[in-house]
């Protein structure tokens, strides 16, 4: 465990950090995964004057497993074990030295700043880019404009692509579908996790979710359009 907060934290980096800066005449930081280079990145920017921004990717400020699971704790963003509020203490002081913060994920994103992240930055959610032909994404459009128009009365239809675990809000999108009527709603969830169960079971209490489990590129190019 200690060595994980390591990865995160580790003044010993200070040194290294500067002279690169120094080196490479740095205009600004862009952080991502600070794993191996730690928070001594914002530390150093900060005290050479340069503008910092972080893009979340996972929840490695606030759980040494990136996770926010482990096995005494199924869900611990409220109430981490004691290494962990340790950790959290000291990279959430360090957050306040970033300028800007960013995630692909809203629910990530707030995740964070409940807990006390990023209070001086600005924050923005800015999804991942995505490759696509502009003529097939008219094409469906237009198709989906038509059908609408032939029936208005179709269930708004959602579809979920990632990993079933609760810390991309799957849980909270399940509840979520469990208030709604069966005729409003469809779902389709595709991809693998601890929450495939859950999935199961509400679409056998006969809401109108589906599970399709790991699909390939093509598989999802249907469900998608």
């Amino acid at each position: 465990m200690i060595n994980k907060v390591l990865t995160i934290d580790n003044p010993r980096n200070a040194r290294i950090i500067e002279q690169a800066m120094k080196a490479q005449k740095t205009d600004v930081v862009l952080s991502n995964n600070l794993l191996g280079i730690t928070v001594e990145l914002w530390r150093t920017a900060h005290r050479l004057g340069i503008p910092i921004m972080h893009t979340l990717r996972d929840y490695a400020l606030m759980c040494p497993n990136s996770t926010l699971v482990c096995a005494s704790h199924p869900h611990c963003a409220g109430r981490p074990k004691i290494v962990c509020e340790v950790m959290r203490k000291r990279l959430r002081k360090a957050s306040e030295l970033v300028n800007a913060a960013s995630a692909p994920s809203q629910y990530t994103l707030e995740t964070h700043c409940k807990q006390g992240y990023f209070a001086s930055a600005t924050t923005r959610v800015i999804h991942n880019a995505v490759a696509f032909d502009a003529r097939v994404v008219e094409r469906a459009l237009e198709q989906r404009w038509a059908d609408e128009q032939a029936s208005r009365k179709r269930p708004l239809r959602i579809v979920y692509l990632g990993r079933l675990v609760e810390e991309k809000g799957v849980r909270m999108l399940l509840e979520a579908l469990e208030m709604c009527h069966p005729q409003e709603v469809e779902a389709h969830f595709a991809g693998v996790g601890p929450l495939e169960d859950d999935i199961k079971r509400l679409h056998d209490g006969g809401t109108r979710v589906f599970l399709h489990g790991f699909l390939n590129k093509d598989k999802v190019h249907d469900l998608t359009t």
